[in-house]
């Protein structure tokens, strides 16, 4: 049996807002070097979406806002129920009122599965009959399905995190009542028990829904990979529709290795970026459990040929592919992590 390849994508790694670009080879010595001996390929990605689309065989067309990540995402959420149709995105948030500004939190609301349940019901009731009927397959993403694309454009939940809603709100020959039915949903939601509960544990209000990332589902991309490995819901979306398959992320690289056999693989370490945003202090410990889990092991697997090819995806319009061969590039010194941001 060969030894396997893996595509490691890491999103979120060398944010500028993180120490973790910062951090010197004291950090994560296995991932310096790795990135040091590595040959660095530009992939015009504009973000991680777009990465994932490419990896896929299937670049994002047109502007970051017009990804099909609803249909996709729905796959996965769904466990590979039907995505027939136009499927959106209508996740729940939590905006912050300001003087003259709306600002929508950096991170969506954590809600169990039973509240968004509740609240989706309390809006489907008010919307019966006009056609909105909200679904939640989980706490954090919501989804409608139309029966035709709207006459809209929308905004991209990851651009307006942090931001003044309003230049984002729906636009386009339909925006009106897309407006309209976002103030009903608001109201409806200010009303709402759940969120009196929430409050009264301290927990955020989801005073509001982001309907973005709308589409319908793509043809079926050739199978590219052996397995998809992770809880990232486009990356599972995107393997379900290539009919490969999705389990979850192991524990560290020494238990995937045990686990994976041959072939090309691929693993997303979700999440990162999201703690790093929430706590800049957590970056370090973070970065650390990152190579004692992975990078660290990778190396030393690379190297003694267990590993046939790495490539690892951080974001910044750049991959970082490194071979056995390539590994033995002593000369190349490694670097601060910062030289990589």
């Amino acid at each position: 049996m060969s030894a396997p390849e893996l595509t490691l994508l890491i999103p979120g790694l060398f944010d500028s807002s993180t120490e973790a670009a910062a951090a010197g080879i004291e950090a994560a010595p296995g991932l310096a070097r790795l990135l040091a001996r590595a040959d660095a390929r530009p992939t015009g990605d504009a973000g991680f979406d777009a990465a994932l689309f490419r990896l896929y065989g299937q670049p994002a067309v047109g502007p970051r806002d017009e990804y099909p990540v609803a249909p996709l995402t729905w796959l996965f959420d769904s466990g590979g129920a039907p995505a027939t149709g136009y499927w959106l995105r209508a996740d729940p948030v939590h905006l912050r009122a300001g003087q003259d500004r709306v600002m929508m939190a950096d991170d969506p609301p954590w809600l169990t599965r039973e509240e968004a349940i509740e609240l989706c019901r309390e809006i489907n009731a008010h919307f019966e009959g006009r056609g909105l009927q909200l679904i939640a397959p989980t706490g954090a993403r919501w989804y409608l399905r139309l029966p035709q694309p709207p006459s809209v454009r929308f905004t991209h939940l990851a651009a307006v995190q942090g931001q003044d809603v309003h230049p984002h709100l729906p636009q386009g020959e339909g925006g009106r009542d897309w407006r309209r039915w976002l103030n009903e949903i608001q109201m409806l939601l200010h009303a709402s028990e759940i969120n009196r509960k929430r409050v009264a544990r301290g927990q955020p209000e989801v005073n509001s829904v982001w309907f973005w990332g709308g589409g319908e589902l793509p043809a079926a991309a050739a199978r590219r990979y052996t397995v998809v490995w992770g809880d990232d819901p486009l990356a599972g979306g995107l393997a379900l529709n290539a009919g490969t398959a999705v389990r979850p992320l192991p524990a560290d690289a020494s238990a995937w290795l045990a686990t994976a056999g041959d072939g090309h693989h691929l693993a997303v370490v979700s999440g990162s970026g999201a703690m790093w945003r929430s706590d800049p202090n957590l970056s370090g410990k973070v970065i650390r459990l990152l190579e004692a889990r992975w990078t660290g092991p990778l190396w030393s697997s690379l190297r003694a040929g267990r590993v046939s090819a790495l490539t690892i995806g951080v974001g910044g319009g750049l991959d970082y592919h490194i071979t056995p061969k390539s590994a033995r590039r002593w000369w190349r010194r490694a670097k601060p992590l910062a030289t990589y941001s």
